[in-house]
């Protein structure tokens, strides 16, 4: 405990990884949602695996929106529409008859006149006084033939064959044809049916108010529960009524603490679920990822990324924003695989998903559905290496989701009529923001200085600038640096390190001899070796300077840190042997310290990978007889040296990688020199 307590204390920045860490956790209690949630979960048709429940409080039992909504229905089919009695139309009607009659009898007198109109008004009376109807497109669908007739401010329901349309009216009137004098009767009855009008409209103001009124009176709820009563027992299974008066409770709970925003003790409580969930991560960090909670940038990706993504949970949550399967949850693996490797980016999913778990609704199922689905996510990611790759991970990520919520549905459910298809719509989106994931790969690249794959196959693309001009200037070099690279990635994914980062590095790391180039055996022509005019001391400053020159051409050209890394360590602080031994023969007394690298030593399993096959590849062009035995001694001697330099102390590579890196080593040279099993002589 001691030795751990002592390691932590001392680790590099650990002030500002604590920092980060207290940072990350001070916003994610500040965006949490504040209000006090109930504490049960519950579903329908399962048992109430919680104590008995009493109610705490009188509450009401309220009915089910989907129950309210058939009520309200019932209620707007059944409505009665209301139609007014238009008095004004029978003063417009006798004024028209009184201009048509003038008109139809131009040669009768005022007396004449008066009899004529007093006839038509009889005649139109029984059928004015029954009511003529407008036609509207409510008697379509009238609840029982009936309707509400509002004449001198009382309201009289009547049947709508109680009433005359404009047709029923008109044959009624031709009807009565016969009570005229027959030589008046027909032109009197024209007049009359060319003036008829409607007398009831219908009232939409009238009709919606009584609607309104009998929906306001409509009861939401079907009775109550006193407080202290039992609402359901432990092992009871949660029918449809328990189930009702459950969800009444959990809504009555919710409004009453609506405005219980805290408190010390649920702030107390917020921080330590939330502490313990970073801790946690920081923790695995520090015993499974040495290399990035040594380094501060890489510690603060991981934790910005891993606020960022619950952040958003909460903010969605707290102002009710968006739902939540909407939000692209997998892309956070996305983007840590796409840094570091498949584990931590499963780990830290499913850490994520049970921290906004806490605050979802339904968390278990939230909590299922996200961690499965990141998890898959994250090992199904080997690399962004295509487009084509990110398509397939954000058509996987809406599968699993769908498949997943699909099973959930059905297990609750048990039929396929419950699938609500907004959650596929949701995850469907989800998914499609997975294509964000260049440009957040971009920012954060940039904002941590970090590097990622997508940036390392821009780099191990050959015809990049400046290995074309490293091709050009020193072909040899150019050669070797590529025989480096594939050797190297073998290395890499045999012992699990990272392959694609390792052969990037490769490809750079003797950039710095294309100052000069020719004083470097790979690219000197047969006969011609300058070496042979300078000095010892002279030949390896020149030698060595290629690493401190590959550092500046490697930052003059904007190359990532961690491509410098290894160009700053591939030699580490071996000795140049040749020219020490050279300068030996003239003076024993020479200081050794002029003919060694300046390092420093390899600090990854990668970097110790670049040393040894750096060392081993071109060790091999100097052999004169490529045989199997020579090989191998030559790949044991070479390797077996640097590890007795220590140039591995600092490097997280175990003996038995060496061993296996060897091995492999060996294979590959066997292959690229063509080395032949000797067959057995014949006994002829």
């Amino acid at each position: 405990m001691k030795e751990l307590f002592h390691k932590i204390l001392h680790s590099h920045g650990i002030l500002s990884k604590a920092l980060l860490v207290a940072s990350g956790i001070a916003v994610m209690v500040i965006l949490l949602p504040d209000e006090v949630r109930f504490k049960y979960d519950f579903e329908s048709g399962r048992p109430w695996m919680h104590e008995d429940l009493y109610a705490p409080f009188d509450f009401p039992i309220l009915k089910p929106a989907e129950v309210l909504e058939k009520e309200r229905a019932a209620l707007k089919a059944s409505a009665v529409p209301y139609f007014a009695y238009n008095d004004s139309v029978i003063v417009d009607i006798k004024a028209n008859l009184q201009i048509a009659l003038d008109v139809a009898y131009p040669d009768a007198n005022v007396t004449e006149l008066v009899t004529l109109e007093q006839q038509a008004m009889r005649l139109l009376y029984p059928v004015l006084n029954k009511g003529i109807i407008a036609q509207h497109p409510v008697l379509d669908s009238l609840p029982e033939g009936i309707i509400r007739v509002v004449r001198s401010n009382t309201a009289t329901d009547k049947g709508i064959d109680e009433l005359h349309t404009l047709q029923s009216a008109v044959d009624f009137l031709i009807q009565k044809n016969s009570e005229l004098a027959p030589e008046d009767s027909s032109l009197l009855v024209n007049l009359c049916v060319e003036n008829l009008q409607p007398t009831l409209y219908f009232d939409s103001v009238l009709t919606q108010k009584e609607l309104n009124a009998k929906l306001e009176a409509l009861p939401p709820v079907y009775g109550k529960v006193s407080e202290a009563e039992r609402v359901v027992s432990k092992g009871e299974l949660i029918d449809e009524e328990i189930y009702g008066k459950l969800e009444s409770l959990r809504q009555a709970y919710d409004k009453r603490t609506a405005n219980l925003t805290g408190g010390l003790w649920i702030d107390v409580g917020r921080v330590i679920l939330i502490s313990v969930n970073l801790i946690i991560l920081a923790l695995y960090l520090f015993f499974y990822r040495a290399d990035i909670m040594r380094e501060t940038n890489k510690f603060g990706f991981v934790m910005v990324a891993f606020v960022l993504f619950v952040s958003v949970a909460e903010i969605s949550l707290r102002y009710e924003l968006v739902s939540l399967y909407m939000i692209p949850f997998p892309l956070l693996a996305v983007l840590i695989r796409n840094f570091f490797d498949s584990r931590l980016a499963a780990f830290i999913v499913l850490i994520q998903a049970v921290l906004v778990g806490l605050i979802a609704p339904n968390g278990y199922e939230f909590v299922f559905l996200q961690a499965i689905t990141g998890v898959i996510t994250a090992f199904a990611m080997n690399n962004l290496r295509r487009r084509s790759h990110l398509l397939r991970i954000a058509g996987l990520t809406f599968f699993v989701y769908s498949v997943l919520y699909s099973a959930f549905t059905l297990l609750k459910e048990g039929t396929p009529e419950a699938f609500n298809l907004h959650n596929y719509g949701a995850f469907a989106i989800s998914s499609g923001l997975m294509l964000l994931t260049y440009p957040l790969v971009f920012v954060f690249e940039k904002t941590f200085k970090l590097v990622s794959e997508v940036t390392l196959l821009e780099l191990a693309d050959t015809n990049n600038p400046l290995l074309r001009k490293l091709l050009n200037e020193a072909p040899g070099t150019f050669q070797h640096s590529l025989q480096v690279a594939n050797l190297a990635e073998d290395a890499a994914q045999e012992v699990g390190g990272d392959a694609l980062l390792v052969r990037t590095a490769a490809l750079y790391h003797d950039i710095g001899k294309m100052k000069h180039p020719e004083y470097f055996i790979e690219n000197q022509v047969a006969g011609q070796n300058p070496h042979d005019e300078l000095t010892p001391e002279a030949s390896t400053k020149i030698i060595i300077n290629h690493v401190i020159e590959g550092v500046e051409l490697a930052r003059k050209h904007a190359l990532p840190e961690q491509i410098i890394d290894f160009i700053r360590t591939h030699h580490g602080d071996t000795r140049v042997r040749f020219f020490l031994h050279a300068a030996k023969q003239v003076n024993p007394e020479v200081n050794e310290q002029l003919f060694r690298y300046p390092g420093p030593l390899p600090f990854s399993k990668e970097s110790a990978i670049l040393m040894m096959v750096d060392a081993v590849e071109a060790a091999s062009r100097s052999l004169k007889d490529y045989t199997s035995e020579g090989l191998e001694q030559l790949v044991e001697t070479i390797i077996n040296n640097q590890q007795q330099e220590g140039q591995f102390n600092h490097a997280d590579i175990t003996l038995l990688e060496i061993t296996r890196i060897k091995s492999l080593l060996k294979n590959r040279l066997k292959s690229i020199y063509h080395v032949r099993v000797p067959y057995p002589k014949s006994d002829a």
